[in-house]
């Protein structure tokens, strides 16, 4: 979309899906690449938490600054505390180390980021008050006149002393590859740079997975965090709670509005919905499949409120490394035979959509439905014959009571070519340490969505990427990788990205969509659940909970 030189600041503002953010630019002929407005809707009682981010849009010469939900927090109420239970567990709070949703969403309180996804979706400064994209390679950002939890003042030092942390061999942390050629300076105290090796249309979301924290503490965050957020750390009882009270000094003196945060762990999500029922917690992250119905009854008839959200999409990972599965046929005949449509019902209560590609969801208007196609077990048997594939046996890892459905079905479509499925259940940290290693065949999982495709793909599919757990090496692929992050012309991505996903999703499936990871948050009427509901980026909005 290219704004009228005639059109107003007011009418450009909107254009821009940003409110309560300023958008300036350098000339009248500057363009926003795209533009999205997200935000909620209410259908049948039941709040749709959209993402329609428009991170990606700025361009050279613009800049974005004011103060994230500045829009929404007027008439929240303060004071009280709120309980969250969440199902997912994480065995460190280091947010830093791990580019885990389930790791940010209990760390994430007592941490700010120099950008946030506002309640609309939108990627916006938070702990910084201004960003000027000065050029193609080049952001710029303006910190708050903000404190770390010990009283120190956060300072441009502290940004480039924790990206120097990320980068670290000794963190091994997989989002160290985001920087792994940026310089970070700092201008004065309160000004840093990021310096990129090329354009890259997907670099600033990475910035809401780095929280800021003070240099002389990056080494305790792991368990007793310091950071400079709307809340502040107090005790983290392993597999029980962690408590957060309300940080006074936080830059942005309108928030936190509750007096005290905490969160529950509850990963019998059996129980978990049990509480819920006997009002034991406030919010219960994500309802079991299973009781989707009955909790839909619940919200109707309003004893309690609920929001749909979505967490991302559910997949099947392959080890090309295997020799079972190093034949990308075998691959091809693996998601051929694929019942999507009864993976997407089993694992989301009616909440999913079957789907073929990622990272957008069927609904995203750049979703590629020319790549769609159908389940046929004939072809998938002709591709293993030609693969001369038969008795073979495939090892699925899973993780929770979801994967697990949805190997099941998978366990039975591979039968009918002749593949004998085993399915084995780990924990977390046994799932992540096996992955990470190259150990296993295959995985039943879930990635997140995002609007902005190279997020997503970069380090799943880069030969050099840090999450490419499935070994996967391409030199098209590479090729198209980099043409897609650094080009921002949205035809001309539209057709990178679309030879890309038939590549990586199609003929070489190493990843193979399954459906979307829809679920159902429910929450005690009086606390605002449709405002905080997480992303599919594994952003929870802690800083405007509020309960009356």
């Amino acid at each position: 979309m290219s704004p009228n030189p005639q059109m107003n600041r007011r009418t450009l503002l909107q254009a821009a899906g940003f409110t309560g953010i300023a958008l300036t630019t350098g000339a009248l002929s500057a363009t926003l690449s795209s533009c999205g407005t997200g935000g909620n809707s209410t259908s049948n009682g039941l709040a749709a938490s959209g993402t329609a981010a428009s991170g990606s849009a700025l361009q050279p010469g613009q800049s974005l600054e004011g103060t994230i939900y500045s829009d929404v927090i007027g008439p929240l109420p303060r004071g009280g505390s709120l309980d969250i239970t969440l199902t997912f567990p994480s065995a460190t709070l280091n947010i830093l180390s791990t580019t885990a949703s389930n790791t940010q969403w209990y760390a994430d309180p007592c941490h700010d980021f120099l950008e946030r996804f506002d309640t609309r979706g939108n990627l916006v400064p938070s702990l910084a008050q201004k960003l000027e994209f000065v050029n193609p390679t080049t952001y710029r950002y303006t910190l708050h006149e903000a404190r770390f939890h010990n009283g120190r003042q956060v300072t441009a030092d502290d940004v480039v002393a924790t990206v120097e942390q990320v980068r670290s061999p000794a963190l091994g942390s997989n989002r160290a590859g985001a920087f792994r050629d940026v310089q970070v300076k700092a201008v004065d105290v309160k000004t840093v740079e990021f310096v990129l090796p090329a354009p890259n249309a997907g670099f600033r979301y990475n910035l809401p997975g780095l929280c800021i924290a003070p240099a002389e503490a990056l080494n305790q965050l792991g368990d007793s965090p310091i950071g400079c957020g709307p809340y502040r750390f107090e005790r983290w009882v392993k597999d029980s709670f962690i408590d957060y009270t309300a940080f006074p000094d936080y830059w942005n003196k309108e928030l936190p509005r509750l007096d005290r945060l905490r969160l529950t762990l509850r990963t019998d999500q059996q129980a978990a919905a049990q509480s819920m029922r006997a009002s034991q917690t406030d919010v219960l992250d994500v309802v079991p499949a299973a009781q989707v119905g009955a909790f839909k009854q619940l919200v109707d008839s309003k004893q309690l409120n609920g929001v749909t959200y979505s967490a991302g999409w559910t997949f099947a990972g392959l080890n090309t490394r295997s020799p079972a599965l190093a034949d990308p046929r075998v691959r091809q005949a693996l998601a051929l035979t694929a019942d999507r449509a009864t993976i997407a019902r089993v694992t989301g209560g009616g909440l999913n959509e079957p789907l073929c590609t990622a990272p957008y969801p069927p609904s995203d208007s750049n979703y590629p439905k020319n790549l769609d196609y159908n389940r046929d077990v004939a072809k998938a048997q002709s591709l293993m014959q030609q693969a001369n594939a038969s008795n073979l046996t495939v090892n699925i890892l899973t993780i929770d009571a979801v994967s697990e459905a949805a190997a099941t079905v998978l366990r039975s479509n591979w039968g009918e070519i002749g593949v004998t499925a085993n399915i084995s259940r780990v924990d977390a940290p046994t799932y992540v340490s096996r992955r990470t290693k190259g150990d296993f065949e295959a995985v039943v999982s879930q990635w997140f969505l995002s609007p902005e495709p190279s997020y997503v793909i970069d380090p799943l599919f880069s030969s050099k990427g840090t999450s490419n757990f499935w070994g996967y090496n391409n030199p098209r692929a590479d090729e198209l990788i980099v043409q897609g992050r650094t080009t921002f012309d949205p035809a001309q991505r539209a057709s990178i990205y679309n030879e890309l996903f038939k590549l990586i999703f199609i003929d070489e499936p190493t990843m193979i969509p399954l459906s979307t990871a829809g679920r159902l948050m429910v929450y005690k009427p009086g606390v605002n659940g449709d405002m905080i509901v997480p992303s599919s980026l594994g952003l929870w909005r802690y800083a405007i909970a509020a309960k009356r």
